[in-house]
């Protein structure tokens, strides 16, 4: 018997990101076409499924969109329609520069919201039991401001660091020259700017695309990821 558990993420870079690390970290697999039991509405935010080895647990991880749709009506909406039937139900978010502490009491404010129990509402960086169990992640590391960002060009930097080197001077020359502040999107910027070496674009959805030449299994056992990794391995199963 097959159980299932939801991740809300904000955006399909972050979606393709834990996606990839359980592939790569775990040997998972991604499925496609997996319909979450109780999905609100039939042209709801786009999921990506990833199973374990043994076929026996799946992560539906949606992404909503940005910050104000995670921790709004449409994340609130998620939880509600599927907490009856999903196993755990987590929340994966950027600290960005409001900080860890605010995005748990926003976490905890949509658990309310949507009419689950505040004995289960979620705490940061662990499991808490229940029916769904619950669970928070704050990126980057559950204490820095910072974004899932940041570790996708970690991960880029533990496999070429000079690559990561020549795409940070990229991005910090066109912002001189631009005259311009990357600002929030200096390490998306970066990202895309590693992928160009296969795949022109610039983009970090080009990087993602050719993660098999970047990301390696070498990562599972390095911090920042073997955290976030595990705490994925816990909603999962949901304990």
């Amino acid at each position: 018997m097959s159980t299932w558990s939801l991740v809300l993420c904000e955006g399909p870079h972050d979606q393709e990101f834990l996606c990839t690390l359980l592939v790569v970290a775990e040997k998972w697999s991604i499925v496609e076409g997996f319909q979450p039991p109780g999905q609100a509405r039939s042209r709801g935010p786009t999921f990506m499924t990833a199973v374990d080895p043994s076929g026996s647990q799946r992560l539906a991880i949606a992404a909503l969109g940005g910050v104000p749709k995670l921790l709004g009506d449409l994340g609130c909406e998620l939880l509600r329609y599927n907490s009856a039937t999903a196993t755990a139900a987590a929340i994966v978010v950027d600290a960005d520069d409001d900080g860890a502490d605010k995005r748990v009491g926003q976490a905890r404010e949509l658990w309310a919201r949507a009419g689950l129990s505040d004995s289960t509402a979620p705490q940061l960086g662990s499991l808490v039991q229940g029916k769904p169990s619950s669970a928070l992640w704050v990126a980057p590391d559950c204490s820095s401001s910072g974004s899932l960002d940041q570790l996708i060009v970690e991960a880029a930097r533990l496999r070429n660091p000079r690559r990561v080197e020549l795409a940070t001077q990229f991005v910090t020359d066109l912002a001189r020259v631009d005259s311009h502040s990357w600002g929030p999107y200096e390490d998306k910027a970066r990202a895309g700017a590693i992928g160009q070496r296969w795949r022109a674009g610039g983009s970090l959805a080009s990087a993602l695309q050719v993660r098999d030449d970047w990301m390696t299994p070498d990562i599972a056992a390095q911090p920042p990821f073997r955290p976030l990794i595990e705490f994925l391995l816990r909603v999962a199963a949901g304990q």
